[in-house]
């Protein structure tokens, strides 16, 4: 109980503190941010470039998980904000930006499904697979489909590290399932192919912005969790 409060106002007082130092017009102090992998390939180093060109005097302080890691890291208070793909609710967990993210069956251009616009994912089942550990959203979803559908996979590699899916279908070895915001600069370049998948749940899928529910973050999360989501935003 001591630590519940103790923790509790600490965090106040990060925020006191950005307050006060707003008051002087000052912009410093540390953002705690847990990430899924896929955000570190593009978006999240586009931000913090943009982030830091405006605040010169702010720390950022970045970490991966899978998506359930970075719940737990929220649940925990290790981290102000969260970036996730296809979380599972939690009610102490709250949704601070929520935008569309459909998940795409990833290869290499010279694959045979690469000029493809959309499959359904048990038609990609006779090819090498790769999937991500159960910690990731990914997985998760893609177990989901498979579910609904009564299809099993067998994957030839699995990891814990979404770059090594990127190079897994760029280096032609099979098929990735990945959202777009991990395969963006892959994709401007022609190293990869993107096709969608058309199952419902791909096509619903979304990433999100997390906070511990009730939690008053420092402002300086704030303002990076509204640049954040305007990144996601213009994708």
């Amino acid at each position: 109980i001591l630590a519940k409060y103790t923790r509790g106002t600490m965090l106040s007082m990060d925020r006191m503190i950005s307050e006060i130092d707003d008051l002087r017009a000052l912009r410093r102090g540390t953002i705690k941010l847990c990430t899924v992998e896929a955000g570190l390939i593009d978006i999240v180093p586009e931000v913090i470039a943009s982030y830091r060109a405006k605040y010169p005097a702010v720390t950022i302080k970045v970490s991966t998980r899978g998506s359930l890691g970075v719940v737990e890291a929220i649940l925990d208070d290790d981290a102000d904000l969260g970036l996730v793909f296809n979380a599972p609710f939690h009610p102490e967990v709250e949704s601070l930006a929520r935008r569309p993210q459909q998940l795409y069956a990833t290869v290499s251009p010279n694959h045979p499904i690469a000029q493809r616009k959309e499959i359904k994912l048990e038609k990609v089942l006779d090819y090498d697979i790769a999937l991500p550990e159960a910690s990731f959203g990914i997985r998760q979803l893609v177990e989901e489909i498979l579910h609904k559908t009564e299809s099993y996979i067998e994957p030839v590699l699995m990891t814990d590290s979404i770059q090594m899916l990127v190079n897994f279908a760029r280096k032609d070895l099979g098929v990735v399932f990945l959202p777009y915001f991990a395969i963006k600069g892959e994709l401007q370049t022609g190293q990869l192919s993107a096709v969608a998948i058309s199952d419902l749940s791909a096509r619903t899928a979304k990433v999100e912005i997390i906070a511990h529910k009730g939690r008053t973050l420092p402002i300086p999360a704030e303002e990076f969790c509204a640049e954040l989501d305007a990144a996601f935003t213009q994708l």
